[in-house]
């Protein structure tokens, strides 16, 4: 049976599951459930549309290699992202980190400044849908809310 996850934001009362794709994504899947909880803060993509992401970095980083790559995403996707898989010091000054994308809509492609990036697809969003879309809207007006990944 599946692996779910759960999506907390405990400013707004908000949950949703994830479905972990382990047979698509193993090694993306085994990362994200040895580093739980996952802590950070949800804001809005400046490059990539109706997708909004968690940055981890340092101790909070876990790298995982590159499967089930994925430039075309869909709404209810969740993603991963390395900063150095394809072009370590990207900007200079910015130190490697991850990026988890949920994607909400549509109108989204993952992206950087240097155009589309592939991203590993691990999850599905399975529950609360429309409540994270109308979230999703709302933090790219209001800013970053507080988020937990966690076991279910």
């Amino acid at each position: 049976m599946a692996k779910t996850l759960v999506l907390k934001l405990p400013g707004e009362g908000f949950e949703a599951d994830i479905l972990l794709l382990e047979e698509e994504a193993p090694e993306t899947c085994r990362g994200i459930l040895e580093s739980l909880p996952i802590r950070g803060r949800l804001v809005h993509t400046n490059y990539s549309g109706q997708m909004v992401t968690i940055e981890l970095r340092g101790d909070d980083m876990m790298k995982a290699p590159k499967e089930n790559l994925v430039k075309d995403v869909r709404p209810r996707d969740v993603t991963y992202w390395y900063s150095y898989w394809d072009d370590p010091g990207l900007i200079h000054g910015v130190d490697e980190y991850v990026e988890i994308g949920f994607v909400y809509g549509r109108f989204a492609r993952p992206s950087f400044v240097r155009g589309v990036k592939a991203v590993n697809l691990f999850g599905i969003v399975s529950s609360n849908f429309g409540s994270l879309f109308s979230l999703s809207r709302r933090i790219r007006i209001e800013g970053a809310k507080e988020v937990i990944i966690d076991s279910k």
